[in-house]
């Protein structure tokens, strides 16, 4: 089987301004998106960017910690929480602070609040759809030929495959599985059936190829599942929106991928896009057996009258 081909990578470089400061968490996480990307031009540092990432995915503990108790935690200085607020275009920490005492319910909102930007606007179509695709240049622009050509190397070689989501994660997570398995064998959707985070952990064994799937707001199951996963020697896959995320933090390969195209909720439209091109080079790099195994699995779908 001839290498896949490596085509030269395409960056979209788009600006994005986000209004300063951010009014709640949903748009105070997609200014950590845009900085992360450099749609933004703000002079926040590394360690800065890692507070604001942890911050964010502990936000019960920024709304209810003091200043030192956080910096304690976080590892850093008062000052560099307080610089970080100003930073972001607050007054001070404690102006910075109320955006997560506002929502001390924790990331419960954040539908409703990617909802209320639609409020009071026109909606044109032609609009969201060139948002839409924008996500698709930049889940290019992220994302290198060699990097997504390895990641479906893995998918195809590897002795085991099991792969985790929750929420709206679950429809990909089952979109990965159930094609995978078609090409090859040892291919398992974990936390099916609502038998728990418990369960799925219990099914990992050292050495198995993991993929989680999961953006912002983070699901904690699916983080305490990678984190297990960590501890028994999986190799881990993280399909997530950011290299800050809780599950890019715990895997060896990362695949970002963007998520905002002004819906409600995040958006799937790049990560199934992304997910149906590693099926297609699984394929590429299964060449005859994994035409053998679709004719297979279609003799079996006659044989059984079932549906496709």
């Amino acid at each position: 089987m001839p290498p896949m081909p490596e085509p030269s990578n395409a960056n979209s470089g788009t600006q994005t301004a986000e209004p300063l400061p951010p009014k709640n968490l949903a748009a105070l996480q997609r200014v950590r998106a845009a900085i992360e990307d450099k749609r933004m031009t703000l002079a926040l540092g590394r360690r800065s960017l890692r507070v604001l990432a942890e911050l964010l995915d502990n936000p019960r503990q920024a709304a209810m910690s003091s200043i030192t108790e956080l910096a304690g935690e976080l590892g850093v200085s008062p000052a560099t929480l307080s610089r970080l607020a100003r930073q972001l275009g607050f007054e001070g920490f404690k102006a910075f602070q109320q955006v997560f005492r506002r929502e001390s319910s924790g990331q419960s909102r954040y539908y409703s609040q990617q909802a209320r930007q639609l409020s009071g606007k026109e909606y044109h179509t032609r609009q969201r759809i060139e948002r839409m695709q924008s996500t698709l240049d930049q889940l290019v622009s992220w994302n290198d030929e060699a990097l997504l050509n390895e990641v479906a190397r893995q998918l195809y070689r590897s002795r085991r495959v099991k792969i985790y989501a929750r929420r709206q994660s679950t429809s990909l997570a089952s979109f990965l599985g159930y094609c995978l398995a078609m090409l090859r064998p040892r291919v398992t959707v974990l936390g099916t059936g609502e038998l728990g985070a418990s369960h799925a952990a219990a099914l990992l064994e050292p050495n198995d190829l993991t993929v989680f799937i999961g953006f912002h707001p983070y699901s904690p199951s699916t983080v305490k599942v990678a984190r297990v996963a960590k501890e028994k020697a999986c190799r881990m896959i993280a399909i997530t929106d950011s290299h800050t995320s809780p599950i890019a933090a715990l895997a060896e390969t990362v695949v970002r991928v963007p998520v905002d195209t002004g819906f409600y909720s995040n958006s799937l439209v790049a990560a199934t896009a992304l997910i149906e091109l590693l099926l297609d080079k699984a394929a590429y790099l299964a060449g005859d057996a994994g035409i053998a195994a679709l004719e297979e699995r279609e003799q079996l779908i006659v044989k059984m009258q079932d549906e496709y």
